[in-house]
């Protein structure tokens, strides 16, 4: 058995450098192909520019053609061209008495081409193997170019030196047409002789540049996925070489030593037994104990006796499908009943072996009645915590009704009064009317504040992913009128995307703007500044937002106070002028999964905190 599992073990190790081999094998090929291709592309690209290069010379040479040539003034550079003595006209005068002389097609082409060739580095050369000049005389490749058309070769495209530089040789003929005659006709040349050739040498620098960096491109692209592919072999490998391991232990447990039995077997953290045809085999001591009967009882039982009533044709369909080798789940949750009749709960976690030869279960068992118990009293609370949310959601609704219609009646006595009886009040009586309005304001933004505060709880949130940037300049632009009014400067830095609730994270904004504005410094116009930070530590995944203000700030023993404004209501002095805006925000942070606090100093402005991870799942709070 031992030899058998070191050999599954050296097959596995030996599929994998196979698996490795094959895969390099393959990469590199496919690698080979790409830059081949890229090769080919860079060629066919220059030899696309050198048809470009050749086809304007060949029309320039037509046109010229096609007009017998063209007269130029006499000159050093542009003598009379001795070849053409025998074309009557070939020197002209003009009626000023200027000297032109003819220019054949070919001694157009050539000055051209010299001109052109300094230019812009692209040469090219009209020759033939019947020159008359040295400049027309063919070099090697030229001659061996030519050499192929005789043999009936339409074009040669060739790497190969010129002018000091690895250059892209491409050549196609010239062929006599009717035009020619009237220069080349004496040199016995007719129509459709092969009269020379046009070279192109087009410099490879630029192209084997792209060429390199196309190339290295590619072998970048094709390491990654060859990366990637090792990683996923090696992992696969690996994980074959664990299971095949595996295996190597699981038939060690069933063939081991009775001292290995009882140091592994009997000294186990769970139960465990063995099922053949229904019946316990062998069970630990642990699971003995877990149902309260010995060994010796549990040896020989049927294993259905075990279990509850209401469960046990679920036990006897896994049982019966894992034995045929179906698909069944390996790990599941029932209840047994103890010998003294006690219902427990216990998780099996199952697996089909083979014992003296024969199919068989080998399972493992643990009490998790514990478990179970702590579940229910924590389904039992979740209820109750819903309820109480819910019924602290229609009190809310009901005091905000109940409230609103005497206040509307303050609100309307009072314009009343302001419009009727302005006259009449005086001063004081307008700044005590003023205060009303205040008032009344306030106690408005209270009932809304409550409200809000109450639908915060018992509720799933519908995340969805948003910009806090564009959330803060939403906020901004609701706020305009406070914050032109106020003289107010805010200053925000790029913020991140994170998943939360759109609607709370604009109140979340707006109420922590609002509360800066509220408390701006009298000497000064208010300034707010919001910024933030992707942590790594010590809570990767989430971001730090920090709001920062120049208002009148507070003492920092009220940090904490300052979002709980209800302590007042357990005995405990809250901080002065809080009200629901900071309760409302730290109830929305916590809803997000993240935490808020305080920084602050009398005088010297404050900075709260908001800590929330990038990425979260809906929840209840």
């Amino acid at each position: 058995m031992k030899e058998r599992d070191r050999s599954l073990t050296s097959r596995v190790r030996r599929y994998v450098i196979l698996a490795i081999v094959a895969w390099t094998a393959l990469v590199a090929g496919l690698l080979a192909k790409d830059v081949l291709e890229i090769k080919s592309a860079i060629r066919d690209m220059a030899v696309r520019d050198a048809a470009n290069h050749f086809n304007k010379d060949y029309a320039t040479r037509l046109w010229a053609a096609s007009h017998g040539g063209v007269y130029v003034p006499a000159t050093e550079k542009t003598p009379p061209n001795p070849y053409l003595a025998n074309i009557p006209e070939r020197d002209i005068k003009t009626p000023s008495g200027k000297v032109l002389t003819l220019m054949n097609p070919a001694y157009m082409l050539r000055q051209m081409m010299g001109q052109y060739g300094e230019l812009f580095g692209i040469w090219c050369h009209i020759t033939s193997l019947k020159h008359f000049r040295d400049e027309t005389a063919p070099d090697e490749w030229e001659k061996a170019a030519l050499v192929r058309f005789e043999g009936g070769a339409k074009e040669v495209a060739d790497f190969a030196p010129a002018h000091g530089k690895m250059c892209l040789r491409f050549m196609r003929p010239l062929i006599v047409e009717e035009a020619c005659v009237k220069c080349h006709g004496v040199q016995g040349y007719r129509v459709g002789d092969i009269r020379g050739g046009v070279s192109v040498s087009v410099p490879m620098e630029k192209y084997f540049a792209v060429e390199r960096k196309e190339i290295l491109f590619s072998v970048a692209s094709f390491s990654l996925l060859w990366l990637v592919g090792m990683g996923g072999i090696l992992f696969a490998g690996k994980r074959l070489e664990t299971q095949a391991r595996g295996r190597e232990e699981m038939e060690r447990a069933l063939h081991f030593s009775e001292k290995n039995y009882s140091a592994v077997f009997e000294n186990s953290l769970t139960g465990i037994y063995i099922l053949q045809e229904g019946k316990i085999r062998l069970a630990n001591q642990l699971m003995a104990e877990t149902h309260g009967y010995t060994k010796e009882e549990l040896v020989g039982m049927d294993a259905l006796e075990l279990v509850h009533p209401e469960d046990r044709p679920l036990v006897k369909d896994f049982r019966e499908r894992r034995l045929r080798g179906e698909p069944v789940p390996s790990v599941y949750e029932i209840r047994t009943v103890r010998k003294d009749g006690k219902v427990i709960w216990v998780q099996r976690r199952n697996t089909l072996v083979s014992f003296d030869g024969k199919p068989a279960v080998l399972g493992n068992v643990l009490d998790i009645t514990p478990l179970k118990e702590a579940e229910e009293t924590m389904r039992r609370q979740t209820e109750e915590l819903l309820r109480s949310n819910k019924e602290l959601e229609a009190f809310a609704a009901v005091a905000s009704h109940d409230l609103q219609e005497p206040l509307r009646k303050i609100r309307n006595f009072g314009d009343l009064l302001g419009r009727k009886f302005a006259d009449k009040i005086g001063e004081e009586g307008a700044d005590y009317l003023c205060r009303i309005r205040n008032a009344v304001a306030r106690m408005q933004s209270l009932i809304d504040a409550l409200l809000s505060y109450s639908r915060l709880t018992g509720r799933s949130l519908p995340f969805e992913t948003v910009s806090l940037g564009e959330i803060v300049r939403e906020v901004m632009s609701d706020l305009d009128v406070l914050i032109e009014s106020k003289g107010a400067r805010l200053h925000v830095d790029e913020l991140p995307t994170i998943e939360a609730d759109p609607v709370q994270m604009r109140q979340l904004f707006q109420n922590l703007i609002s509360n800066s504005l509220k408390f701006a410094p009298n000497h000064e116009p208010p300034q707010v500044r919001i910024h933030s930070e992707v942590l790594k530590e010590p809570r990767p995944g989430c971001v730090r937002i920090f709001v920062e203000d120049n208002g009148i700030g507070f003492d920092e023993k009220y940090a904490e106070r300052i979002f709980y404004p209800f302590e007042r209501l357990h005995g405990r002095a809250a901080y002065e002028g809080v009200g629901m805006g900071l309760a409302i925000c730290r109830k929305i942070v916590e809803r997000h999964g993240g935490v808020i606090e305080a920084k602050s100093l009398p005088g010297q402005g404050a900075t709260f905190i908001i800590t929330l991870p990038i990425k979260q799942e809906p929840r209840i709070s």
